[in-house]
């Protein structure tokens, strides 16, 4: 009976986004008969799991957070990204990216958490602790699903422990609540539920994905300092939302800044530390820091996906990813599209290998960079040995390490020698090599080059790719593996910890403690070492704070939120996207192929998707607005209420 539930689980956990009942109608899955066996019961439970969104996928078909930031762009045409990108969509757009997935399907998994905690007590065949078990893990999800909803939205309809049909004519009633009174029941849903669920090692390896204590604190964490970022701590003075209220007259949102918010945040995030059940990946013994960090960061992401960082994941097929960061026709036999793209500005955010950033930090932050202006000499931290001119030979750093005998060297540009390790695990840039298995091909992403633009929209725009997940011991020919994508894991915590302490404590000795924990496990000296002047200075400590999770958390779905939240998207996604100069017929060494071009500039032709044009974000872009047929069904979701939208 145990392998029959784990084969259940696995087929909520690894297959599409269909549940294990195929989504039947309410009435027929809250039958009296449900509830009679555990099996019935059990399935309830894994449906509730379903609603999880796949955050697997960089490619825009599902979900549009990793192309609508300064980190990752597209050539595929036709997805929702294009008009969240060039602020084209608005209420009246359709689409699953837009209503079905991050709206619709977070009220549906909701409801049917609420169906389950409300019911489960009634199976006779579950003994008592297992029914507080798994009411805390529907709990869980619930109050999940509405972080999910409210990272996008907002203040939403909520619902508590009320059973609502959100599909039903009755929901026009409805009405938004304010933030603080959801962050206030959501968290302590997940105060409850943790104090019943199970520590990180009680599933086991084959339950990898279920809800844990650590699981329940994390999202907690992830959600006050949500709430204690600007967007949501009194708008930087900026009163976007000072005005918008629901039916009643309630603010929606938190209209002054309150400091104490940022304390809450950090203590929520030091709770998880301290249980002691996680622990960073940083446990190679190699002495060399380059191939020290480049064992971790292995084992981080493709070595052991069930690793000791890890505090809440999603299982997958690791197809979604694999196939849209593979560069195109480098492995002869197998598939693969290579068009998600990282940009010039993540290639520019990681150090040297020595720590220092190439790019001075306050350049780097600077409209005029976001702009797309070409980068100024004086821009230039000269400590980081950084030069964007000539080349020599280099043997990429990941394949040097995974796969010593089949690693060649290459004729490299500079500016890609002697950077910092965790870029050489993120990135792919155009005339390398590429490693899978004992197989190994060469990059080449210029205009007819084998993975180039020509005739289709599988290439790179920006002429990098992204290496994250992708472990080069394994080749795709044999089938695409799994992913533990990590929603939450302890390195994150580690950042919201030290964000939020800066914030009303900046010289506590924690910030420093915990970032240099991440850098060493990175393979790079401590900050205070390189960058003394920023020690208990809480502007400066901010910035490089920011800078460390834009190189850290990179890929990983955290920097549209982290934009809008921290409210720089006026600035930082406010510009054309910066990439190599991919429509030259070569990419050799000192060829015009390197020079920084801005991708979708009309004279240079090339755009993300089909669209040419900066990227355009206005006040209104850091919130979702409300679908019009969600405003048709729920009046109180009105052009009031979604501030600087224009409705029917």
């Amino acid at each position: 009976m145990k392998n029959k539930y784990i084969i259940l689980m696995l087929s909520v956990m690894l297959c599409s986004c269909e549940s294990y009942l195929d989504r039947q109608p309410d009435d027929m899955l809250t039958e009296e008969s449900i509830w009679e066996k555990q099996t019935t019961t059990l399935r309830y439970l894994y449906n509730v799991y379903s609603w999880t969104p796949n955050d697997t996928d960089p490619s825009g078909q599902v979900m549009a957070d990793h192309l609508s930031t300064d980190e990752l762009t597209c050539a595929y045409p036709n997805r929702f990204y294009e008009l969240v990108i060039h602020n084209t969509f608005a209420p009246l757009t359709g689409g699953d990216s837009y209503r079905t997935y991050p709206y619709t399907y977070m009220y549906r998994g909701i409801r049917e958490a609420t169906i389950f905690i409300k019911n489960v007590d009634r199976c006779p065949e579950l003994s008592d602790d297992e029914k507080v078990l798994y009411k805390s893990e529907a709990q869980f999800l619930r109050a999940f699903y509405y972080y999910r909803l409210m990272k996008l939205f907002g203040p939403v309809i909520f619902s508590g422990d009320e059973l609502v049909d959100f599909s039903s004519a009755n929901i026009k009633n409805a009405d938004r609540a304010p933030w603080q009174t959801i962050v206030d029941w959501v968290c302590e849903q997940l105060d409850e539920a943790a104090s019943k669920l199970p520590d990180a090692n009680a599933w086991g390896e084959a339950w990898q994905g279920r809800a844990t204590r650590g699981a329940a604190m994390a999202v907690k964490a992830r959600l006050l300092l949500y709430s204690a970022r600007p967007l949501f701590n009194g708008q930087n003075g900026t009163h976007i939302y000072d005005n918008v209220k629901n039916k009643d007259g309630e603010l929606l949102f938190n209209t002054t800044y309150d400091e104490s918010r940022w304390r809450t945040a950090a203590q929520a995030a030091k709770a998880i530390i301290d249980l002691n059940e996680y622990a960073l990946v940083d446990d190679s013994e190699k002495e060399n820091d380059m191939e020290r960090a480049m064992e971790n960061l292995q084992n981080l992401y493709v070595q052991r996906l069930a690793n000791t960082e890890l505090i809440y994941t999603i299982q997958k097929g690791a197809d979604a990813w694999k196939v849209v960061a593979i560069p195109t026709a480098i492995i002869s036999g197998a598939t693969s599209y290579g068009g998600v793209a990282p940009t010039q500005k993540i290639v520019d955010a990681f150090a040297s290998a020595n720590g220092y950033y190439p790019i001075k930090t306050d350049y780097f932050d600077t409209k005029e960079y976001a702009q797309g202006a070409n980068v100024p000499e004086s821009a230039i931290d000269s400590r980081s040995n950084y030069t964007e001119e000539g080349h020599k030979s280099m043997i990429h750093p990941l394949f040097a390490f995974v796969n010593p005998k089949y690693a060649q060297a290459r004729e490299t540009m500079n500016m890609y020698v002697g950077r910092e390790p965790r870029f050489y695990r993120n990135i792919i840039w155009s005339n390398t090599q590429y490693v899978e298995n004992i197989t190994t091909g060469d990059v080449h992403l210029y205009a007819g080059g084998k993975s180039g633009p020509e005739t289709s929209h599988n290439y790179s725009p920006t002429g990098y790719l992204p290496l994250k997940w992708i472990d080069s011991r394994q080749s795709h020919k044999d089938g695409w593996g799994a992913i533990s994508w990590p929603v939450f894991r302890l390195g994150g915590v580690y950042l919201d910890y030290i964000e939020a302490l800066n914030e009303y404590d900046p010289n506590n000795a924690d910030i420093l403690l915990y970032w240099n924990k991440l850098r060493h496990r990175a393979g790079v000296p401590d900050i205070d070492e390189l960058y003394p002047e920023i020690k208990g200075n809480k502007e400066l400590q901010r910035k490089y704070i920011q800078r460390e999770r834009m190189v850290e958390m990179c890929f990983e779905q955290q920097r549209y939120y982290d934009t809008r939240t921290w409210m720089i998207a006026s600035v930082s996604e406010n510009g054309y996207v910066i990439g190599c100069n991919i429509k030259q017929k070569t990419d050799a060494m000192n060829s015009a192929f390197w020079t920084r071009v801005p991708i979708g500039d009309p004279t240079y032709g090339y755009g993300e998707g089909t669209v040419l044009g900066k990227h355009v974000f206005e006040d209104k872009n850091y919130l979702y607005p409300f679908n019009q047929e969600e405003i048709d069904r729920v009046p109180a979701l009105n052009q009031s209420n979604n501030y600087g939208w224009t409705t029917k």
